[in-house]
């Protein structure tokens, strides 16, 4: 039969265009039998392993032409008429021709995405911080350690240290002026006391400015070996005290290295400031106390004792602080408390928080759903992990110091978390 002049054009247009069609249809080089491309009827091209081809024929002996390419035969590269060809690919054995057929290569970790069946097996699509989906891990083989960076302190050595950000007057040749904010030891020695330490000899003036700075300087900078003591990785003031005075020279101190508030109020028959772990046992015992929790005394009936501390009484949600409500029970202000989803949802700021035994959690099934991994636009990991056993999301947590960030801007120690189920109380800040 005659070709019409428009037929070989078309002919001759593929042939130009190199597409698959032509590379196996026209793979035969043997006048027109038109064998399989792997056949083994042909001795072979001139095209090496690795160069490049259009065809099998173009490659030598052995080799097979895949996505433009020789490559080895399966089994050694023998004429034995199979079809597969072994493709290499980053340097280690290859994969089957039919699997180099199929597509690219699953992304890998960091690799954009648009949908998880983009990515490699354990990897996820998930958004990016440059609004791009990037394939990332949904498990990161973390294990929870059960310690958190919440520790003040290892020993009590580590307590005898000025908090940052200390406010008192400066006094010059016995003159004080207006408050500073004192950063070190030396600050206090030479600004407040001028060089003098001689001035701080028992019973100087509780409310001069110049008592202010012994009490400082004796509490956070020259500690005694009974100063402080470490109680579970808080810092307890343990020094003899007369005063009811905070902060002044027989009184007792409001704040720890870290900032945390301190009772104030002195056991005036043990000598003694009031603690957070002994105290109470009774909210009638809490009549001039110290608060737990923060620098304030007990007056009359506005505090009520929970585990031997004084805490101030709440009546409503308003009179506790934000991310509190008022236990009307107990008086006292708690965290975490639920009875709907939606409650976690809005004080987590997560939609997958669910109410569980009356506390919030965030639902999860990998770690990927608690926290990014961090990297490049992959945003900040948060530290939390999925509890494979609750299906969870919690702290990650600590193995050792080291791996602490400051807490009140100094550094924090890693200690053994504390009870998950033990209710988190917080005195009022009003009523």
């Amino acid at each position: 039969m005659e070709m019409r002049a428009t037929e070989w054009v078309f002919v001759v247009g593929l042939v130009a265009t190199g597409t698959t069609f032509v590379a196996v249809g026209c793979d035969s080089g043997n006048g027109g039998s038109n064998p399989s491309p792997d056949s083994g009827a042909i001795s072979g091209g001139s095209s090496a392993l690795g160069e490049s081809c259009t065809r099998t024929a173009d490659c030598q002996a052995g080799l097979a032409c895949i996505a433009n390419t020789c490559y080895p035969k399966a089994g050694g590269g023998g004429d034995d008429g199979g079809s597969d060809a072994t493709v290499p690919t980053d340097g280690e054995a290859g994969t089957s021709a039919e699997a180099a057929i199929l597509g690219p290569p699953l992304g890998q970790t960091g690799d954009s995405c648009q949908t998880s069946q983009d990515c490699a097996a354990g990897l996820r699509c998930a958004a990016s911080t440059t609004g791009l989906g990037v394939c990332s891990p949904a498990n990161y083989g973390l294990t929870p350690t059960g310690k958190v960076c919440t520790g003040e302190c290892a020993q009590a050595s580590d307590c005898c240290e000025l908090p940052l950000n200390v406010y008192l007057y400066t006094c010059n040749a016995g003159n004080c002026f207006n408050y500073t904010a004192i950063h070190t030891c030396q600050d206090i020695l030479q600004l407040v006391l001028g060089g003098d330490t001689s001035q701080c000899a028992p019973g100087r003036d509780a409310g001069s400015a110049v008592g202010a700075g012994c009490f400082y300087y004796q509490t956070y900078c020259q500690c005694a070996a009974n100063t402080w003591a470490c109680n579970g990785g808080a810092c307890v003031y343990t020094a003899p005290c007369s005063s009811n005075l905070a902060n002044s020279p027989g009184g007792c101190p409001s704040l720890s290295r870290t900032r945390a508030s301190l009772a104030t109020a002195c056991d005036m028959t043990a000598g003694k400031c009031q603690t957070t772990t002994a105290g109470c046992a009774t909210s009638a015992q809490c009549s001039d106390a110290g608060v737990a929790d923060t620098p304030a005394t007990c007056v009359g009936g506005d505090c009520t004792c929970y585990q031997s501390g004084c805490y101030l009484k709440c009546a409503k949600d308003l009179d506790c602080q934000a991310g509190y409500s008022c236990d009307t029970t107990t008086s006292l202000c708690v965290r975490g408390t639920c009875t709907k989803d939606q409650e976690c949802a809005a004080q987590l700021g997560n939609v997958r928080a669910k109410c569980a035994s009356g506390a919030c959690s965030v639902a999860c099934s990998s770690d990927r759903d608690c926290s990014p991994p961090g990297g490049a636009g992959q945003g900040t990991f948060n530290g939390t992990i999925c509890d494979p056993t609750a299906k969870t999301c919690v702290p990650a947590g600590c193995v050792a110091d080291v791996d602490c960030a400051a807490v009140g801007g100094v550094r924090a120690f890693c200690v053994a978390a504390p009870d998950a189920g033990a209710k988190v109380v917080h005195s009022a800040i009003t009523n």
